[in-house]
């Protein structure tokens, strides 16, 4: 059994179900048969069954995992057999103190507010360094392809004079630390209806520290908003059923009718698109639960993305979503179509095959930043599902 050490009457904090749903999936001995999941009162349980093992190994492998980090101290991992139940053998110090937790307890020595904060404290820096990691390889893995189409690399401007390499970088740094806010903030609000507003608020101060650290230049506003729908999303489902195909229905409940906001004025080109052509971009996307990263995701199959698989999904994505940045610098619908045209015909994933046709998007002065942004969060969702045990059968 798999649950988290919440301490307080409250052991169904949205933590914990993201705690116990990050250590099973990292907890993988061989000759599992199969897992249950149970919500009970006393907090969210994972139930792992296995066939053939050692009790003893399994529980060495368990106090292993529970020793490894300061977050270990949350997870409470035990063995059970038909004739016994295998506990740790040491007993666990205080989260607030160094002596041990029963006498702390026993005593009533701390304040029940002060022990939910330092557990809260030890969650948040174990949780926000994993999505950092997470959020900072997707979109390097992304920046780092070269040659792309007329998108930033490390060795060209692509088709932005404006932007390089090391501008990219900056914005990019800037930017993750809000991403991280995003999910902490959006795993503990209760209200949904509040998680939006507040996505935005973050999403703000995370353009105004992008623009800050570029000098002015828009290199990731797409992906602030995208992106962070997605870690909302995430967030939310993680700390409650841990459905990994609900985090889309609750990324489109959060933009419900977003694209209304297109509707009126002509200050913006994504403003002018919808009017003109009924061309809603990344709102679109976003409001139908993101269908074209879902198709991306499929094509994975569970396999680890390699830069050729890396390539395939940017080509496929290029081909078929509504790019808003493309559709701009196409100049017209026509050409725009035309060009996707080029894109759904590729086939050669060869070095040679796509530097001749960046070589045509940057003579064409093509880019392709909606589509970038989707490539991040394939990326991101693909490690993120990696990282957390989903779909667990629940006991009803």
């Amino acid at each position: 059994t798999i649950r988290a050490n919440v301490p307080g009457s409250d052991k169904r904090l949205p933590g914990a179900y993201v705690l116990i749903r990050h250590y099973s999936r990292i907890f993988a001995p061989d000759n599992q048969s199969g897992a249950l999941f149970i919500d009970g009162e006393d907090g969210p349980t994972i139930f792992r069954f296995f066939d053939n093992v050692n009790a003893g190994d399994l529980k060495k492998e368990a106090e292993w995992l529970e020793n490894i980090e300061e977050a270990g101290r949350l997870l409470d991992i035990d063995i059970h057999t038909k004739s016994a139940t295998y506990h740790r053998k040491n007993l666990r110090k205080c989260l607030v103190c160094d002596d041990l937790a029963v006498n702390c307890i026993r005593a009533q020595r701390h304040d029940p507010d002060d022990i939910l904060r330092k557990y809260q404290e030890i969650f948040d820096d174990k949780f926000t360094t994993l999505l950092q990691e997470m959020i900072d390889t997707s979109i390097m893995s992304e920046l780092d392809l070269d040659p792309k189409f007329g998108l930033v690399t490390p060795t060209s401007k692509g088709s932005h004079s404006d932007m390089d390499y090391a501008i990219m970088l900056r914005a990019k740094d800037a930017i993750i630390p809000y991403f991280t806010k995003m999910f902490i903030v959006a795993m503990r609000t209760k209200d949904e209806k509040a998680v939006f507003p507040e996505m935005r608020k973050l999403g703000l101060e995370a353009e105004e520290a992008m623009l800050k650290a570029t000098g002015g230049i828009n290199a990731y506003k797409g992906l602030i908003f995208s992106l962070g729908i997605i870690i909302a999303a995430s967030a939310m489902e993680l700390g409650g059923s841990g459905k990994f195909d609900n985090i889309f229905v609750k990324a489109a409940d959060l933009v419900k009718e977003i694209s209304k906001e297109l509707a009126s004025g002509k200050d913006t080109y994504g403003k002018i698109a919808f009017q003109e052509y009924g061309f809603s971009g990344a709102r679109g996307e976003a409001e139908k639960g993101f269908p074209h990263v879902r198709e991306a995701l499929a094509l994975l199959d569970e396999k680890d993305i390699d830069e050729e698989k890396l390539f395939q999904i940017l080509v496929y994505l290029i081909a078929n979503c509504d790019d808003t940045v493309f559709l701009k610098r196409s100049k017209s619908m026509e050409n725009y179509l035309e060009y996707k045209k080029c894109f759904r015909q590729v086939t050669d994933f060869s070095h040679e095959s796509i530097q001749k046709l960046t070589d045509y998007c940057i003579m064409h002065n093509l880019s392709f930043g909606g589509s970038a942004d989707l490539l991040v969060i394939v990326a991101f969702l693909d490690k993120f599902r990696k990282s957390f045990h989903f779909d667990i059968p629940a006991d009803k």
